[in-house]
């Protein structure tokens, strides 16, 4: 969910602006989250830019699908740098 709110909130600047201190908000708790679980499960940090990039093409489709934006619009690929930490 992280990953496509990630993608409306930047590629559909109108409804980001919009909302944008819930938009905000929703993904600093769903990134404070993530961090909570990797600091009480380390052994899962390795897994995370696989897990991203499994997850990337459906948070793409369903990002169209919610957005209505043209698939030129979005990137294909997972447009974020990869943490090598």
């Amino acid at each position: 969910m992280l990953v496509r709110h990630l993608l409306q909130y930047r590629y559909q600047p109108s409804r980001g602006q919009q909302h944008s201190r819930s938009w905000r908000s929703t993904i600093r708790e769903q990134r404070r989250r993530i961090a909570r679980l990797l600091r009480d499960s380390p052994s899962l940090r390795p897994a995370v830019p696989a897990i991203c990039e499994e997850e990337y093409p459906v948070a793409y489709e369903r990002t169209l699908a919610e957005t209505g934006l043209p698939a030129a619009v979005i990137p294909q690929t997972h447009p974020w740098p990869r943490d090598k930490s």
